[in-house]
């Protein structure tokens, strides 16, 4: 049976019932990134160009605590691009234009990665585009310009570059990532 879903747009988010209803528009950011369920309490959780927003218990949108993400500007009270949200085991993972904010599965601020997911003698920040957490005992992260990364749980995080990966990455900038038939995808 069809239930409904949410599609983000460039004016919001919509939620559709059933096959010919919709309900009104969220009033959220200009420009949806990315959204995805989570079960439990803060089910819906909706990337934008200007942050992270979550579903309360009630059913309405409400702005998360976008201070936890990377790149969150303190003067101007600026959040950054939200790019992917994952859940990676009891963690909800907001990758941003700047590293991974870290959230519980209740939508607290459970920390950052940042300097984690810098190799050997780089600096700045990392513009992460996706995360892939089905891999077995593994987390993935695809950055625009840094690499893939690559965490075994509990493990030191691994870097591969086109110049250190023994079978061939073309490039620096990994866009997507999926996991499927014991093989990840990039």
């Amino acid at each position: 049976p069809f239930e409904s879903f949410w599609a983000g747009t460039s004016a919001g988010i919509f939620r559709f019932g059933g096959l010919f209803s919709t309900h009104q528009a969220q009033d959220l950011d200009n420009c949806v990134t990315t959204a995805t369920r989570i079960e439990g309490p803060g089910t819906l959780w909706i990337g934008t160009a200007r942050g992270l927003f979550v579903q309360g218990p009630d059913g309405s949108i409400v702005t998360a605590d976008n201070s936890n993400l990377p790149g969150f500007d303190v003067e101007s009270l600026t959040p950054p691009r939200v790019n992917v949200i994952r859940r990676v085991l009891n963690e909800i993972w907001v990758g941003t234009s700047a590293g991974i904010g870290k959230y519980d599965l209740t939508g607290m601020a459970a920390g950052q990665l940042t300097n984690e997911l810098l190799d050997f003698g780089e600096q700045g920040s990392v513009d992460v585009l996706d995360i892939e957490n089905r891999y077995p005992n593994a987390v993935w992260v695809a950055t625009a310009g840094r690499g893939l990364k690559r965490q075994d749980f509990g493990g030191p995080w691994v870097h591969f570059k086109p110049d250190t990966t023994e079978n061939n990455l073309v490039s620096l900038e990994i866009r997507g990532l999926t996991y499927e038939a014991s093989a990840l995808w990039i």
